[in-house]
């Protein structure tokens, strides 16, 4: 049984999309990544047995799934990030809805939300103001599980914009 929150139900990624001053854009991705799996070599494994010398050996690799936090890819899953950004954090216009879009054998799957500039009005901030942004899963084209994605994807928007409307910590 496969107990990595990436390995179980097919989900491939996490991330953060925006748009704004400087475009689409990934914030962050957090994914499983095949070259990064930790193999366990510990003392005593269950899948160990001692050699001749005394010295265990390991029959068969124990693997954990250890998930990659990338900031401001440039691929994801092996696409062009911008491309594929620019499909997840749609014009305001378009945002407030459910997003879905299956690229290859993945299924994006976000709500994104338009940031209310208002609350920073007359700010001296020169940051790059943000016009929206989703929190986007990628999951296995095919997985039952995909309404629990969007739900959950909706839920984080909506905190996200929340937080924005009270704070504007989003667009500080």
């Amino acid at each position: 049984m496969n107990n990595s929150w990436l390995g179980e139900s097919h989900l491939k990624s996490i991330s953060l999309v925006v748009n704004g001053d400087s475009g689409h854009r990934f914030v962050c991705i957090v994914q499983h990544d095949e070259s990064r799996s930790f193999v366990s070599h510990q003392e005593g494994h269950a899948n160990s047995d001692s050699n001749d010398s005394g010295y265990l050996e390991q029959k068969e690799p124990v693997k954990s799934l250890q998930p990659e936090v990338i900031l401001h890819p440039t691929t994801v899953h092996g696409l062009p990030a911008n491309s594929v950004a620019k499909l997840l954090a749609p014009k305001p216009a378009l945002c407030g809805q459910d997003l879905e879009v299956t690229i290859n054998d993945l299924t994006f799957l976000g709500h994104p939300v338009k940031f209310d500039m208002r609350s920073l009005d007359g700010s001296e901030d020169k940051h790059e103001q943000l016009t929206s942004g989703a929190f986007v899963f990628a999951v296995q084209y095919g997985c039952r599980s995909t309404s629990r994605f969007a739900e959950a994807a909706r839920a984080a928007a909506q905190a996200w914009q929340a937080e924005q409307r009270r704070s504007g910590y989003v667009t500080r």
